[in-house]
């Protein structure tokens, strides 16, 4: 077993002589089964965000031989598991999922979820301040879409390979910025060539006056921090005192919030005095403002998860949803908690589906 909890392959005869390795060990290859002859290890090697099987040929005789892996599936669908042979060795059989999720927003007045652009597959749906824009990731390729709040003139801003997170849209509305594992980056809300900011970052958020980008430069409690960016120059500004901090976004002008290393208090800073302040203490799967700014809308983990709000003004927390029976889709290992401009919260519910499938090949 390898530092990153993956196997390298071996075989072996049957009296346990003759151990060999033929696979070196990959974050990204799992689950090797043999074919019906010997002649074949079937196994699943992840591409983005899906699994498909491949087939190493591997030569019977005193000098086995490896040759080139052969892939067997192309999606759409799945197959994390990797593949059993039948007994006749005509078919595999496999268990293939399909990922698939359904954007939802909790209605305060009806007290009941409710579909948003149509129960899109997507997730992170921030608004512009105008409430006229919205950007989201489609899901599961985690690209950037824009689209107007009636779901109408959609756009897509990015394009595989990349993986975005986190989009948000600048508060003019003309920008969207977003993380990847490459980078931090700035793109017009209409398309176009993308800017970088900043470095492989965390959670970027704009400034009240769109002139700054606010980001976590590394996963909350390992040796985080954060930085305040100005994107058209790239200029870096540390933020007083938050070694271990992160998550963090701005109240108003004045005041940031952020969260601690162990996830279980928000905190807020005064950026006049520099002082970091309590706000509020429970177990923090996200946290986000509402698009006025008057409340703090959090997700929380455990058994009983809920979403919560707690008004700025006076701290008076609201409990507006429990979770338990929700199934909400943990995207990136986080729920992906998003306010609507009517202070809805928004998440998204996952639908995926598996099946076991029966797949014909023809062996070389």
């Amino acid at each position: 077993m390898k530092g990153d909890n993956t196997f390298d392959t071996f075989e072996m005869a049957a009296d346990g002589t003759g151990a060999r390795e033929i696979r070196s060990a990959s974050p990204n290859e799992c689950c090797f089964h043999w074919s019906w002859d010997g002649n074949h290890l079937l196994y699943s090697v992840k591409a983005g965000n899906r699994w498909d099987i491949w087939a190493l040929p591997v030569r019977a005789g005193p000098f086995r031989t490896q040759t080139n892996p052969i892939r067997l599936t192309t999606g759409p669908l799945s197959f994390s598991g990797g593949a059993i042979p039948s007994q006749d060795g005509k078919q595999i059989f496999a268990v293939a999922s399909k990922q698939h999720g359904e954007l939802l927003r909790y209605d305060l007045r009806l007290h009941q979820f409710l579909p948003l652009l149509s129960g899109i597959s997507a997730t992170d749906a921030t608004f512009s301040d105008d409430s006229k824009w919205v950007a989201y990731l489609s899901y599961p390729d985690h690209c950037v879409w824009r689209s107007r709040a009636d779901g109408t003139d959609r756009m897509q801003l990015t394009f595989p390979p990349v993986e975005a997170q986190v989009p948000f849209i600048s508060p003019d509305g003309a920008r969207v910025v977003y993380a990847t594992d490459s980078g931090t980056f700035v793109i017009d809300i209409n398309g176009g060539p993308a800017h970088k900011i900043y470095e492989t970052s965390l959670n970027p958020m704009w400034s009240p006056d769109g002139k700054n980008v606010l980001l976590t430069t590394n996963s909350v409690g390992i040796n985080s921090s954060m930085q305040v960016i100005d994107p058209g120059t790239g200029k870096a500004s540390p933020v007083p005192a938050s070694e271990d901090k992160g998550g963090g976004f701005w109240l108003d002008k004045k005041t940031l919030l952020a969260c601690n290393a162990t996830q279980t208090k928000l905190l807020m800073l005064d950026l006049d005095s520099g002082k970091w302040t309590d706000f509020f203490a429970g177990t923090l799967v996200n946290w986000i403002n509402s698009p006025d700014r008057k409340y703090v809308y959090i997700a929380t983990g455990g058994r009983e998860p809920i979403v919560q709000r707690i008004r700025i003004r006076d701290r008076r927390v609201e409990t507006i949803v429990s979770l338990k029976d929700f199934g909400e889709l943990s995207n990136f290992g986080w729920t992906q908690l998003r306010v609507a401009p009517d202070g809805s919260p928004t998440l998204t519910r996952a639908l995926d589906t598996e099946e076991i499938y029966a797949l014909q090949v023809r062996w070389p």
